[in-house]
């Protein structure tokens, strides 16, 4: 597994234990070092469930008896023993959000044994990147792909990009979940479209003078259904460029193991740079001198 991709699955497998344990701002500091310093998340998912479902039914409880029993020890030990009975009904939320990171972490590993994968990686002229993950985490959840869009059953992974600036082209690798689903089992086209949108218009800054753009039209062909649950790759590169405007076609495809990708949708798009755009460094100069 990448370090990127590691950090993203760590990250997810800390944020389930760890929420649970120090959102009441009572776990010690060796409870937050043990989840902090997880190698291997499908071998500690189990405990770290089990840990934290029983300290924070055990905080709980704990909380509610500290009114009338004078001892803390007295009520956390009362509260922890209770939590052991009481866990089980919080399981359910803490066991989905563990369970997502350690299915992050095995679509990871599918990802790396992808043929594709394993021929964009090994093709210098393409760079690898993760772009919405290069984000502040409060910008995240305001970016389509990395927010609303992202997460167990939608986006289940940070989409990978692969950049040929030389050739002008681009691939990007999602798997989409079963919860963007138009009909039952089948993506949703208005989400094909706003991958399409995204990766044809991030090509197309590529033969823009300043690398910025907005889309003024997009056209998209539904050749077949997308079957959900699986990777898609979306493939585009720039077809011409006449000063702010640039064109770009492109198509979404299936990534097999063997045999020949499906291709699932194609598309075209027009980009045009605003005239305002080569101010922009200038105006991001002028902000960071500002909130220096």
């Amino acid at each position: 597994m990448n370090t990127i991709a590691e950090r993203f699955v760590l990250r997810n497998l800390n944020n389930a234990a760890y929420s649970i344990i120090a959102r009441r701002h009572l776990a010690s500091k060796k409870h937050v070092r043990c989840i902090q310093q997880i190698h291997d998340p499908r071998e500690t998912a189990t405990q770290l469930r089990n840990q934290a479902l029983s300290l924070q039914s055990g905080f709980n409880i704990g909380s509610t008896l500290v009114k009338y029993i004078v001892s803390p020890l007295v009520c956390f030990v009362i509260g922890y023993s209770g939590g052991l009975y009481f866990a089980k009904y919080e399981a359910a939320n803490l066991t989905y959000e563990v369970d997502s990171a350690v299915s992050n972490m095995q679509l990871e590993t599918e990802v790396s044994n992808l043929p594709i994968v394993k021929e964009l990686r090994g093709n210098a002229r393409f760079e690898e990147s993760r772009p919405q993950l290069e984000l502040p985490r409060d910008i995240q959840d305001r970016v389509i792909l990395a927010g609303p869009l992202a997460g167990p059953g939608k986006l289940n992974i940070p989409p990978i990009f692969w950049l040929n600036r030389a050739d002008k082209e681009i691939a990007v690798l999602v798997h989409i979940g079963n919860k963007l689903n138009g009909h039952t089992g089948i993506v949703h086209g208005g989400l094909l479209a706003i991958l399409m949108d995204e990766v044809l218009t991030r090509c197309a800054f590529l033969g823009l003078p300043n690398k910025v753009g907005v889309t003024a039209n997009l056209n998209i062909d539904y050749r077949q259904p997308v079957p959900n649950d699986g990777f898609l790759l979306i493939r585009a590169k720039l077809d011409n460029v006449d000063g702010r405007k640039a064109w770009v076609k492109g198509w979404a495809e299936s990534v097999p193991t063997k045999g020949t990708p499906t291709r699932f949708v194609e598309g075209e798009v027009l980009v045009v740079e605003p005239k305002w755009a080569k101010l922009l460094p200038q105006v991001v100069k002028d902000i960071e001198s500002v909130t220096e």
